[in-house]
């Protein structure tokens, strides 16, 4: 993986550095400092996420999984983002979890981005996500293995639906890809 700073994007040099480095590399990133936003397609993934424990409050996780996420919304949506990606979660909408303060600050993301009126968004609802360095509540993962989501899956998914978006194969405008759905984008579009 490349990682460049780039000063300077939107001239004809700097321009075409900035979409040889996004090209010859897909794993590139690459930090601009320019007058104005670069000409190469911009995609933005909002994968925001945190815990009560770790924010030390539901009100400063709200601040953090709601909050800033819409905030990371309208910037994309002003910056002329196309497509808006977001991580959320399944069960946001159940009739057991939907309740939960986390359910609610995902499910007031997801509306929020609708309501941006974005060319094309696409959600991610995965499961309970495997393969953090350290495991956020063991218990309650074991409980609900069938939910589990492998983060490289979802990582591909992600990848996958932005590219299906670009060549107009999106199934919709406001494109919801439940744990079925991530699970084909992630493992079956990636099979060697």
């Amino acid at each position: 993986m490349t990682t460049a700073a780039l000063f300077g994007c939107t001239g004809a040099v700097d321009s075409q550095i900035l979409a040889t480095l996004l090209a010859t590399d897909a794993s590139s990133s690459v930090k601009t400092i320019s007058r104005r936003l670069p000409n190469a397609p911009f995609l933005v993934f909002n994968a925001v996420c945190t815990t009560t424990a770790t924010a030390g409050s539901i009100k400063n996780q709200w601040k953090i999984d709601h909050d800033l996420c819409i905030g990371n919304a309208r910037a994309a949506k002003d910056a002329g983002v196309k497509p808006d990606v977001y991580i959320s979660s399944v069960g946001t909408r159940s009739l057991l979890w939907g309740w939960v303060p986390y359910s609610k600050m995902k499910v007031g993301v997801e509306g929020a981005i609708k309501e941006l009126g974005f060319e094309n968004a696409i959600i991610l609802r995965p499961g309970m996500t495997i393969g953090r360095e350290r495991s956020k509540a063991p218990i309650l993962e074991k409980l609900v293995e069938s939910l589990k989501s492998d983060l490289s899956t979802i990582g591909r998914a992600a990848v996958a639906a932005t590219h299906r978006t670009e060549e107009g194969k999106a199934l919709s405008r406001y494109w919801m890809l439940e744990q079925a759905d991530i699970v084909q984008l992630g493992r079956d579009e990636w099979k060697e």
